[in-house]
C-alpha cells in the first residue's frame, strides 16, 4: 500500500497582523510587537522580513518585532513541498515601548517673575505650568491643592494635546488658584503608542 499526499503548487499568501494596536487603532503604532500570521495549514511553514532584507524562518504562527520603526514587514507561507506564496505586507509599523517623561517648572508672573523649578518659592498664587514630553501625546495635569470640580483639580484634571514640538503649558483659571503652601502637581503623559507615565 503507498500513501502520497499531493500538496498546492500554488500557495495562497498568509494574512498576518498586530495582535494589538494599542493607541490610537489602525495606525501600526503600538507597544505590543507581537505579529499572528493566519492561513497556515498542516504542514506549512511561514517566513517574514523586515525592512526588505533577508527572509527569516518563523515558528508556530507568531514572530515578535523588537522597539524600533519599520517601513516594510512581510510574511509568506511556505508549503510541505516548499513551494513559496506571494509576500503579505503589513506595511510601516512601529514599536514604541518607551515614553518621554515630561517636566514640570512654572512661571512666575507676579512680584519676583521668571522661571522656577522643583522645591522652589514663588508669590504667584496662579503661576503658569509648563513642560515637554512627545510630540503628539495626551497630557493630565492635577493637583490635590486645587478644590474638587475645579479645572486642574484632581477630579477634573487639565488635559490638551503636546504641540509638534512636545511642549506643554497650564494656566490656571478662575477658581483653581492657590493658597499659601506647599503644593505638588501630577502631570501625566499617554503617547500615541499608549504607554503612560
Amino acid at each position: 500500500k503507498l500513501t502520497i499526499n499531493i500538496a498546492d503548487v500554488v500557495v495562497t499568501a498568509p494574512q498576518a497582523e498586530l495582535s494589538v494596536d494599542s493607541g490610537i487603532d489602525g495606525d501600526n503604532i503600538t507597544n505590543n510587537g507581537l505579529i499572528i500570521v493566519e492561513g497556515l495549514v498542516a504542514g506549512d511553514t511561514f517566513q517574514y522580513r523586515l525592512d526588505n532584507g533577508q527572509w527569516i524562518t518563523g515558528v508556530g504562527n507568531t514572530f515578535t518585532l523588537a522597539e524600533g520603526t519599520y517601513t516594510s514587514v512581510d510574511v509568506r507561507k511556505v508549503n510541505a513541498i516548499g513551494s513559496i506564496s506571494d509576500a503579505f505586507n503589513l506595511g510601516a509599523i512601529t514599536i514604541d515601548q518607551s515614553i518621554n517623561v515630561s517636566f514640570i517648572s512654572g512661571y512666575d508672573a507676579v512680584g519676583k517673575k521668571g522661571n522656577f523649578y522643583f522645591g522652589e518659592v514663588t508669590d504667584d498664587a496662579a503661576p503658569t505650568l509648563y513642560g515637554r514630553g512627545e510630540p503628539g501625546a495626551f497630557i493630565q495635569v492635577w493637583s490635590e491643592s486645587i478644590p474638587s470640580g475645579n479645572p486642574g483639580s484632581l477630579t477634573n484634571p487639565a488635559t490638551g494635546t503636546l504641540d509638534e514640538t512636545g511642549k506643554w503649558t497650564f494656566s490656571f483659571s478662575e477658581g483653581s488658584t492657590l493658597a499659601r503652601g506647599d503644593h505638588t502637581f501630577t502631570a501625566q503623559i499617554t503617547d500615541i503608542a499608549g504607554n503612560t507615565t
